[in-house]
């Protein structure tokens, strides 16, 4: 019976469960915010300072469960010196914008949005686009070293790749419940959008490639198109109005909720494989 219930908790290899690793930094991180919250009740999530120090309260979380209970450093989990993989870096930034330029392009011309006004960047305006840059930049960041970071890395513990693949980016598709709008589509679009990023982490051996795609998605999708993000709207270069809420315009919850994103994050499959052709097909972490 004991050897039953330490089952539960550790391997055969005598490793704590990925199960539980994981959910120890999420219960670190909600106590955490919690506590972050409670002491500056007036502050917004979408507010960079406020979003800033959750942000390193949810990466501290990481790095400690990393350090004390797996002994691994960030550089184990793909978070590696930017040095040599600047490339990846750029490739991945480069396609988000133009994977996200490519929906814009097609809404555009199909009549489905109207694009009404693009805005000068006056200076107001001008900092509105820095704050949600930089507020991208941190969504990317966590989220990748959190979901392609140390989820896929705890996950592989199981020695069945396809299975760490599916889980954390099931994961990280549950994650984006709670946002408006969220529907059957963008669940399965976020859930492909997770398989791409590991698909990216696999082949490069690097988190660089998932982060400049997720910051460049993200920017181009609100803060230059005026899309929807996850359901919550962002001011653009460009003003737009979705004239049909569709399954193509994803409506309400923005192109994540449309079936024109499935083809073009699929495309992107193809793209990746591309690029690292030259490469491993799959690469370690640990």
């Amino acid at each position: 019976m004991n050897e039953w219930l330490k089952l539960i908790f550790v391997n055969h290899r005598r490793q704590l469960r990925s199960g539980w690793k994981i959910g120890m930094i999420l219960i670190i991180y909600l106590i955490g915010a919690a506590i972050w919250k409670y002491c500056f009740p007036n502050t917004f999530e979408t507010d960079l300072g406020f979003f800033t120090i959750d942000s390193m309260i949810l990466l501290g979380a990481i790095f400690s469960i990393l350090k004390w209970v797996d002994r691994k450093q960030l550089s184990d989990i793909g978070f590696t010196n930017l040095n040599g993989n600047f490339w990846d870096l750029g490739f991945g930034l480069i396609l988000g914008a133009v994977s996200m330029s490519i929906i814009f392009l097609v809404l555009a011309f199909t009549g489905q949005i109207l694009v009404e006004s693009s805005r000068f960047l006056s200076r107001n305006f001008s900092i509105s686009l820095l704050n949600s840059l930089l507020l991208f930049i941190l969504v990317g960041f966590r989220e990748e070293i959190f979901s392609r970071g140390y989820c896929l890395f705890a996950l592989r513990q199981m020695r069945r790749l396809w299975l760490a693949v599916l889980l954390s980016s099931l994961i990280f598709a549950l994650l984006h419940l709670t946002t408006p709008y969220f529907n059957l589509i963008s669940f399965v679009n976020i859930l492909i959008v997770g398989i791409l990023f590991s698909f990216m982490v696999l082949q490069t051996g690097n988190l660089w490639m998932s982060i400049g795609y997720h910051i460049t998605w993200n920017y181009f999708q609100g803060s230059i198109f005026g899309f929807p993000v996850s359901g919550q709207n962002f001011m653009g270069v460009y003003s737009i109005q979705i004239r049909n809420r569709n399954l193509l315009t994803g409506g309400l919850y923005g192109p994540e909720g449309g079936v024109l994103t499935t083809a073009v994050l699929l495309m992107g499959f193809v793209v990746v494989w591309l690029y690292t052709m030259g490469r491993a097909r799959e690469r370690r972490l640990d």
